[in-house]
């Protein structure tokens, strides 16, 4: 017997005992038909509990005989429906399938980016109403390293290293005017990053993560790539796609984890007059000020 599959078995009756019936008589019907035979306990045990014996072994057969309205051709693996497929994973948020799917099938939308790298492209590029996107290593934004900052106004888009971003006068200078309106995701980690890099941001009058959350109370501090998912924004990838997880999370190519960050930066911009409209529908808009 087996009770974690609920197989009754023979009481008293375990694996050394039924491989030496086994061995000694060659099945279930002949250990049966000649129970009269085995003599003790054992016997007795046998020949009062022949029904479970029977019903234990009929348990574990496979009926190979079931009669099914499908043969073995229809059970060949058929084209992916993709789209359908994702669909249904992101519905019910199976997020790790959603990867293994994307992995080898997304294909992001072409666009271009420029690396902004001295003073003089940067200061010609600044301007209110920029999505600024922090790339940072970790969650923990008292520990995180930059990986770069993504800049766009939803027709152009810009990269800067994390070295120029954290050194550049004009860029700090750009981040702390309190004149200038600017758009970010999760402003309290920027926030908090820049002040352990003596840098200030002021005048953020548009916050993705928070917009998200205020439109959509389920959506918490998850990857960015659910966030903008929930809203139908696909032109991005997952962290772990770009740097893996865990023990193996590391940069890329260069260009891939630019290019992702950039994504982000853009993805911003895109969903922030949908965000607003949404949240002014649902009377929620002054709570994002």
């Amino acid at each position: 017997g087996d009770p974690s599959d609920n197989i009754p078995g023979i009481p008293g009756v375990g694996e050394k005992t039924a491989v030496k019936l086994l061995q000694q008589y060659g099945n279930l019907e002949n250990i049966l038909s000649h129970q009269h035979e085995i003599t003790g306990k054992l016997g007795e045990n046998i020949r009062t509990n022949e029904h479970l014996a029977k019903m234990s072994k009929d348990l574990v057969t496979i009926d190979v005989d079931a009669e099914i309205d499908y043969t073995v051709s229809d059970c060949t693996v058929q084209e992916t429906k993709t789209a359908e497929l994702m669909s249904f994973f992101q519905n019910y948020d199976l997020h790790v399938f959603v990867k293994k799917l994307e992995l080898p099938t997304k294909k992001i939308e072409d666009w271009n980016y420029i690396v902004i790298q001295d003073e003089h492209e940067l200061g010609r590029i600044l301007k209110p109403n920029l999505a600024v996107h922090f790339e940072l290593s970790d969650y923990n934004y008292h520990k995180a390293t930059l990986w770069g900052v993504g800049l766009s106004d939803g027709k152009k888009h810009y990269y800067l290293s994390p070295e120029f971003a954290l050194t550049s006068i004009n860029f700090q200078m750009y981040l702390s005017d309190e004149t200038i309106p600017k758009y970010t995701y999760d402003y309290k980690a920027v926030k908090v990053f820049l002040l352990w890099n003596n840098m200030q941001i002021n005048n953020v009058t548009f916050d993705l993560l928070l917009s998200a959350y205020l439109i959509n109370s389920h959506l918490g501090k998850e990857e960015f790539k659910r966030i903008v998912s929930a809203f139908g924004y696909e032109d991005i990838l997952y962290d772990d796609v770009v740097y893996g997880k865990g023990a193996k999370k590391a940069l890329p190519e260069k260009d891939i984890y630019e290019r992702h960050t950039v994504s982000k930066a853009k993805a911003i911009v895109e969903l922030k007059d949908s965000q607003i409209k949404q949240l002014k529908d649902q009377e929620q808009l002054h709570l994002l000020r």
